[in-house]
């Protein structure tokens, strides 16, 4: 009977993600705040809360990030990474400046003292890379200039014999495989999860790296939504309103523009 509530769960959860998505493309804009609301709608104190399968979308929404950063490893060597980080470090101060700076001001003119002030900073600071790297692919953006720049503020050859195959089924086992493992021991090394699949995907490269980014990127779409309606479900809606001016003061500052 549990498994039975869990496949109804997520079976909605995933047709009305199927469904927001739709919507999105429709008018050229990324699905991600509207999984986000799907999130909301679906989390505690929401319209419709999951009672049963709170815990396996926990786990894909880090699978879902895993895969994303995964993904725009793909699209990078390590000598693009080495060039960009060492050329853009400007870009790093600046993105310091238009974005922590105003959180910090925001935290101590809101009168939350000097601690919360930095935490603020934080979170108006650094980015999401799952976020990022979902957008830029929504947005048919990875191709662009201004990329490389991104993705040296986000992160401040080769496995490919190994990794290798013919067989389809193959290459996505090993890939994904590896791409876990390694981030499972990036995150016991308290290192980011997500940084460990990064560095998976700037060593593959090659036919290694044009199977793998065909065959996962089902996958990653799959659990990329899981991850954004993750975040919905972990927020109560009733503590959105008495926060929601000064968050769209913040949105609102140069750097976020």
């Amino acid at each position: 009977m549990h498994t039975a509530t869990v496949f109804v769960e997520l079976g909605a959860v995933v047709l009305v993600l199927g469904l927001l998505g739709r919507l999105a493309s429709r008018y050229g804009q990324s699905p991600i705040p509207l999984y986000l609301l799907g999130g909301l709608a679906f989390g505690h104190g929401g319209l419709l809360p999951l009672s049963s399968s709170e815990e396996f979308v926990a786990t894909g929404a880090e699978i879902g990030v895993v895969l994303l950063l995964l993904m725009l490893g793909l699209e990078y060597t390590a000598a693009d990474l080495v060039t960009n980080l060492k050329q853009q470090y400007p870009a790093g101060a600046v993105d310091f400046a238009f974005n922590a700076l105003p959180g910090a001001a925001a935290g101590l003119l809101l009168g939350w003292g000097p601690v919360a002030a930095v935490v603020l900073a934080g979170v108006t600071w650094i980015s999401s890379s799952g976020v990022i790297a979902k957008v830029l692919g929504d947005l048919g953006r990875l191709g662009n200039r201004e990329t490389p720049v991104v993705l040296s503020i986000l992160v401040l050859e080769d496995l490919s014999k190994f990794v290798s195959h013919d067989d389809p089924e193959k290459l996505l086992l090993v890939v994904f495989g590896l791409t876990l493992l390694v981030a499972g021991i990036a995150q016991k090394l308290q290192v980011s999860a997500a940084v460990g699949a990064f560095l998976v995907g700037i060593a593959l490269s090659g036919e290694a790296a044009e199977g793998a980014h065909t065959l996962l990127s089902p996958l990653r779409d799959l659990f990329a939504a899981v991850f954004f309606v993750f975040f919905g479900l972990s927020t109560d809606p009733t503590s959105i309103p008495p926060v929601l001016l000064p968050a769209l003061a913040l949105a609102s500052s140069p750097g976020w523009r």
